[in-house]
């Protein structure tokens, strides 16, 4: 992890669940992360298609130019990077993984900004892990924020981290499972992770 944002909010969630495969959604206090509270979003999972924000810090609105509150995830990405983006959320809500995304993103008259972008699970109240906290962060405000907004983005690097340094799936017998290469099929199969780096433990960066 590059950026403090996504070191601080990664050791608050860690912090938070002990030794649970993720903390729960009420654990949460926006009090205790109100220093990067502005680059925070929670996410909740409808299903494998369907990540909403329900909620969205004010610097994530103003750099994509719009109310991320309600919208999903997935619809800001092209079709080739949907489907990696696809696979990292199952590993987050399957598997109780966290996930690092180095972005570029772009604004209509060409300017790019480097995104970091981290995924967290979180358990909803019946205990299922259907909600992530994540953030989106900058290591410096460009000069044209609040004036022009990404409009597209592209994955640079992309990253599983497994914070008790085993993923979930091994630990429960099913380590034959196999690793496939891309492109998926709209029906994404068990364990498909796209091409993925798994690093082990969290905080090895």
């Amino acid at each position: 992890m590059k950026h403090t944002t996504s070191r601080s909010l990664y050791d608050y969630w860690n912090g938070l669940r002990g030794k649970r495969s993720a903390p729960a959604r009420k654990d949460i206090a926006p009090h205790d992360i109100k220093d990067v509270l502005a680059q925070v979003f929670i996410l909740e999972c409808e299903d494998t298609l369907t990540y909403r924000f329900r909620l969205a810090g004010t610097d994530l609105c103003t750099l994509f130019g719009e109310e991320l509150r309600g919208k999903n995830l997935l619809d800001h990405w092209s079709r080739h990077e949907r489907e990696s983006i696809e696979s990292l959320l199952y590993s987050v809500t399957e598997d109780a993984a966290a996930a690092v995304l180095g972005i570029e993103g772009q604004t209509e008259t060409g300017q790019n900004i480097a995104l970091e972008m981290l995924l967290l699970p979180l358990k909803a109240d019946d205990s299922a892990l259907t909600r992530i906290l994540g953030s989106i962060s900058y290591k410096q405000a460009p000069p044209w924020l609040g004036h022009e907004t990404i409009i597209r983005q592209s994955i640079k690097s992309l990253r599983l981290l497994w914070p008790d340094h085993a993923p979930r799936f091994i630990m429960q017998g099913q380590a034959s499972l196999p690793v496939l290469d891309p492109p998926f099929g709209s029906k994404m199969p068990a364990r498909r992770v796209h091409h993925l780096k798994v690093i082990e433990g969290g905080l090895q960066d």
